[in-house]
């Protein structure tokens, strides 16, 4: 899983994470969803 995003984040740097926001989202939820989802990357085996 870690190579998935190393290579998503290489390959798109940080517009990667915009995958994880759904159209449409508030812009003051999207630092809270960027939060969570990075840290379920980055916390899982």
């Amino acid at each position: 899983m870690h190579r998935v995003t190393y290579l998503g984040l290489a390959a798109h740097g940080l517009a990667f994470f915009r995958l994880f926001v759904p159209a449409g989202t508030p812009l003051a939820l999207v630092p809270l969803l960027l939060q969570i989802v990075s840290s379920r990357i980055f916390s899982s085996k």
